[in-house]
């Protein structure tokens, strides 16, 4: 391996936008070494590869975390490799959810907004302010002492976002709150023997919860978990003021965890699911092991971690990644599902099956950080990039309509799952979560609502779950055994928290029938609330 030293590398983004007088900012301007370890070219090739094999083989429907995570993946790999691809499926993605941060409603989980982090770098590369609209609205709501980080995951969901807003807006009220939040995180997550995270408090080493400690009575250090914590301080610090306080606190994070990290990587340059014990659902797991990666190029081009420590580790992650971990087609393999720990493992005594995992999240975040890597070699160039003006009408922001009937509803339904019954859709709470919905498995499915007494409808609004686009009707009855059809709905319209339905009619039931959604793969029906309105 050979090091060049310290060269000044201005890696500007030069874009040519029509009719945009603003100029986005200059990014990667900075110091950092290089080396002829790699050609770009090379790494470009695979990244493409992989990329390509994902958005051609798999989807992200909707704007929560999973999806989220690829696409803020997506778009820095674009802004590295100029392929214009890559800019449109994220840039189409955006447009489909119509910018909205959780469909428009405030949330404090950051698992439903990190969908901003897309926007802001959407903004950064075309200058358009309704690209940040909706960012800003929940931004603001959590900025009032409203940011929580109850799991390690949320670091890297959330940081970022107001890191990225204290640089564009220059208040510091974002990060300063997100500042607070992480300090008490780290007070109950943060062991300071071995400077690596608990996922969240039920994993805390001697607590007495059974999932804290493996059978053989080590710690449990979820390798993705740790993954979140390390990439999110990495990509933080590049937006982040040198003279704000946070500056110092993630630096040293960053480079406490590197050593520790560094410690715990196997001979074949990934890690485990459990970083303390290879016995504990041990082998390759890739989502942790790519953040990992993410994490060591960007501390080495900010400069916090040292080249010549931290480059070999790197090497050795790519190469374990491009051998082990890559299949022919560019399938990114072994790729542990959603979970919380390591013992939460889908599949893990399959060999074949847990070879075969992936998930959208990981892709996002391995050609980031190969997209970084290319940055340290010394033959990089960058992209000339030219976008057009976008071609792209903002969406009024979904305001719910607060005169909705407030009588006594009964709910029917012809299945329902347990714990999401059909109460649920009549108890007046929106939120995307569990208890609050009525849900059934197949379609079709479908709910009655009977009224106190006969009412003249003017309006019904349906609020789905998770945005999704359901296929339904609508039938209204005086006697509950004629129905008259009053609104059949395509699932054609933009995905949206509240959709309206317009109507004019006398009913004491109504009854909602779903038959299909298209935007959403699985044969789940869930619908948060049913809401009607009266004429005057």
């Amino acid at each position: 391996m050979k090091r060049i030293v310290c060269f000044l590398v201005c890696i500007s983004m030069v874009l040519a936008i029509g009719c945009n007088e603003k100029t986005p900012e200059k990014i990667y301007q900075r110091n950092w070494p290089i080396t002829d370890a790699y050609k770009s070219k090379d790494i470009e090739k695979l990244l493409i590869k992989v990329n390509k094999y994902f958005q051609e083989n798999m989807e992200t429907p909707t704007n929560s975390w999973d999806d989220a995570v690829y696409h803020s993946g997506n778009i820095r790999a674009f802004m590295h490799t100029g392929v214009k691809e890559f800019y449109d499926y994220s840039y189409g993605y955006a447009t489909k959810h119509h910018f909205f941060v959780n469909n428009g409603a405030n949330t404090i989980n950051g698992d439903f907004y990190c969908i901003s982090q897309l926007y802001i770098d959407l903004y950064r590369l075309t200058g358009k302010d309704y690209m940040l609209k909706d960012v800003l609205r929940n931004a603001d709501f959590n900025a009032d002492s409203r940011t929580t980080f109850d799991w390690v995951d949320l670091l890297y969901m959330s940081l970022p976002v107001f890191v990225d807003l204290t640089h564009i807006t220059g208040d510091t009220k974002y990060i300063d709150d997100a500042l607070r939040a992480y300090e008490k995180a780290r007070e109950i997550m943060w062991d300071e023997e071995d400077s690596l995270w608990y996922r969240d408090a039920r994993f805390v080493y001697g607590g007495g919860n059974p999932d804290s400690v493996t059978p053989s009575g080590k710690k449990v250090y979820w390798s993705r978990g740790n993954g979140w914590a390390f990439s999110a301080l990495a990509k933080s610090l590049e937006y982040l003021d040198k003279d704000h306080i946070a500056y110092e606190i993630f630096a040293n994070d960053l480079k406490l965890m590197a050593d520790a990290l560094k410690e715990r990587q196997r001979d074949d340059g990934t890690w485990n699911a459990n970083l303390d014990d290879p016995e504990h659902f041990g082998g390759i797991e890739t989502s942790g092991t790519v953040m990992f990666m993410y994490g060591y190029i960007v501390g080495i081009r900010l400069g916090i971690l040292d080249f010549d420590t931290y480059f070999p580790i790197v090497q050795k992650i790519y190469e374990g990644l491009k051998k082990h971990a890559i299949s022919k087609e560019g399938r990114l393999l072994y790729v542990q599902p959603g979970s919380d720990s390591p013992q939460r493992y889908a599949n893990y005594h399959d060999e074949d099956k847990r070879r075969e995992q992936t998930r959208q999240f990981a892709v996002g975040v391995f050609v980031m950080a190969l997209s970084e890597l290319m940055l340290l070699c010394k033959d990089y160039q960058k992209p000339d990039i030219n976008l057009k003006e976008p071609e792209y009408t903002p969406f009024a922001t979904p305001k719910l309509e607060e005169d909705y009937y407030m009588g006594k509803i009964k709910a029917k339904a012809t299945k329902e799952q347990t714990g999401n019954t059909a109460d649920r859709i009549v108890d007046k709470k929106f939120d995307d979560i569990n208890g609050q919905r009525w849900s059934a498995q197949g379609y079709p499915n479908s709910v009655t609502l009977e009224f106190e007494e006969v009412l003249d409808l003017r309006k019904i609004t349906v609020v789905p779950y998770f945005n999704r686009t359901y296929i339904y009707t609508i039938e209204a009855s005086i006697d509950g055994e004629n129905y008259n059809l009053i609104v059949e709905n395509d699932g054609e319209m933009p995905a949206m928290r509240f959709i309206d339905h317009e109507i004019d009619t006398k009913a004491k039931y109504i009854r909602l029938t779903v038959t299909g959604c298209t935007n959403y793969t699985g044969d789940w029906i869930s619908i948060n609330e049913v809401l009607v309105y009266v004429i005057d």
